[in-house]
């Protein structure tokens, strides 16, 4: 999956940026073409050079090429062709590399780009040129110069004096042809720029990264068997403090199974979410449907809390997303109708469990 925001707004949130793409473009063969599925040198051509000038960028600055590279015996040739055409006049001190992603995951369909996107990313994020699989030699007819292109067979550190660049293409039946300018992303806010080629996993494990938002999804089939999973995920994070929140709430979502007492816990840190463990364990959902927001004490809430959808729950009216207080918890079985409104540590026409001291409320369904 590929998430596109604007940088300024990725860095001030603190998300793992893999690459930034500086330019891009696309065009149609048109008339150049031979036949409908027949691709065009001048087209390809074409796209890269407006590529590179909307990017701002020379070919000499791009390190790896993602290329379309389907294997067949007119388009591959074709594509080194253009290629070719607008690295010519580069005076390069080394090839660059170029590879396709098909060659380890095969032909994606209407998805190569995004393939082909995804692995230059990766290779700009780790500073690593991955082999292109099952490579022995060039076809002949496409004239490779290996001044200007290198296929790559090993995994090799991605070394450059200035920042790393890679250029994507993606050419579709009928013509129409497009790429991509990717510049590797520039350092986090607060964090030193240290190389990530090469590094083990227990040293990137150990990288300092921002703080991010966390979802920790619980599921059982009982509430009391919820309550249990919070205590024992609360004793595991104290036994384990170097356990990463991103790790666990992977873990979580994706190798449990899904049962009809649900809760979820955001936070970004374990101190904020052992808070919200131990404040949630004391005073439980209610009934067979519940809810709990992060409040202020005396606020009246909306009629219409959070909804359970497809296993999810969203916060309603009463979510405060500003501050540092306990993280909120949204507790949810599908509801058979809306609840009332109240007021934290005043009564109402279907009163509230215990207390709102602590910035939480908890709101139970009428009885049917």
């Amino acid at each position: 999956m590929i998430v596109l925001r604007r940088l300024s707004d990725a860095l001030a949130a603190g998300d793992t940026v893999y690459a930034v793409i500086r330019g891009s473009a696309i065009n149609n063969d048109g008339s150049d073409k031979v036949a409908f599925m027949a691709p065009s040198i001048t087209g390809q051509a074409r796209v890269i050079a407006a590529a590179h000038a909307a990017a701002g960028t020379v070919a000499d600055t791009i390190g790896l090429v993602e290329a379309h590279g389907t294997a067949t015996a007119i388009g591959d040739p074709m594509e080194i062709r253009a290629l070719q055409e607008v690295f010519a006049s580069t005076t390069r001190q080394e090839p660059c590399v170029v590879g396709s992603v098909k060659s380890n995951i095969g032909h994606t369909d209407t998805t190569a780009g995004i393939a082909g996107l995804i692995k230059a990313a990766l290779c700009l994020h780790h500073r690593t040129f991955v082999p292109t699989l099952n490579y022995t030699r060039p076809n002949p007819e496409m004239g490779l110069d290996p001044r200007l292109f290198h296929v790559n067979t090993e995994l090799t550190a991605w070394e450059s004096a200035g920042p790393r660049r890679a250029g994507v293409s993606s050419f579709g039946i009928g013509g129409t042809n497009a790429h991509l300018v990717l510049e590797e992303a520039p350092p986090a806010p607060g964090h030193d720029d240290e190389p990530r080629a090469g590094q083990s996993e227990e040293s990137l494990a150990v990288a300092p990264v921002a703080e991010q938002a966390v979802a920790l999804p619980l599921s059982a089939r009982s509430a009391q068997a919820l309550r249990g999973q919070a205590e024992r995920l609360a004793a595991h994070v104290r036994a384990n403090p170097a356990l990463a929140p991103a790790d666990v709430g992977l873990s979580l979502a994706t190798g449990r199974a899904l049962f009809d007492h649900r809760a979820v816990l955001v936070g970004s840190g374990w101190e904020e979410f052992l808070t919200g463990l131990d404040a949630w364990r004391p005073a439980p959902p209610t009934p067979a449907w519940s809810a709990a927001w992060r409040t202020t004490p005396g606020t009246r809430c909306s009629s219409s809390p959070a909804r359970a959808r497809s296993g999810r729950a969203w916060a309603g009216n009463c979510w405060k997303p500003h501050g540092r207080s306990p993280p909120a918890w949204t507790s949810a079985r599908r509801p058979s109708r809306r609840t009332s409104t109240g007021r934290c540590g005043t009564s109402s026409a279907h009163p509230t469990p215990a207390s709102c001291g602590s910035g939480w409320t908890w709101y139970s369904p009428p009885a049917s």
